[in-house]
């Protein structure tokens, strides 16, 4: 659940269910070349601000951070991960845990870079590709290699 209206965090809570909520900046394209100082001033006067809409509507269970993908071995995204999760915690009362896309070719070593500023530790599986559709092991083999 991460665009929350005014129904969704009641309905969630009924149903027992994690909010989960956006927080940070989309890429800008395609050809996204990591996180510039711009983009991390923009971040900085935006994130407050989603913060205290989504606590306004209610309880966040999780926020998922963006932009998704960060990369490890760029030293300005790393930097912006750091400084942005400080952040969000600095801003959240109920201290809910940060996780951010990662993809699913990562590496235990580029995830282990990236969870030192992170509570969870996410990763694609994309069980609901076609070409996946019979091989329901994929998100098994997916879950293995993230915890390896």
């Amino acid at each position: 659940q991460y665009d929350l209206d005014k129904y969704a965090a009641g309905d969630a809570k009924a149903l027992n269910i994690a909010v989960v909520r956006e927080v940070g900046l989309y890429s800008p394209n395609e050809g996204w070349t990591g996180v510039t100082p711009a983009f991390a001033d923009r971040a900085r006067e935006e994130i407050p601000r989603q913060i205290a809409a989504a606590l306004k509507e209610g309880p966040v269970d999780y926020w998922a951070f963006y932009p998704e993908e960060l990369l490890p071995e760029r030293a300005s995204d790393m930097a912006y991960l750091a400084e942005m999760t400080r952040l969000i915690r600095s801003l959240d009362p109920g201290k809910a845990p940060i996780f951010m896309y990662e993809p699913n070719h990562r590496k235990t070593g580029e995830l282990m870079r990236t969870a030192r500023e992170l509570d969870v530790v996410s990763m694609g599986a994309y069980a609901q590709w076609s070409e996946f559709r019979d091989r329901s092991a994929w998100v098994g083999l997916q879950t293995a290699r993230m915890l390896r």
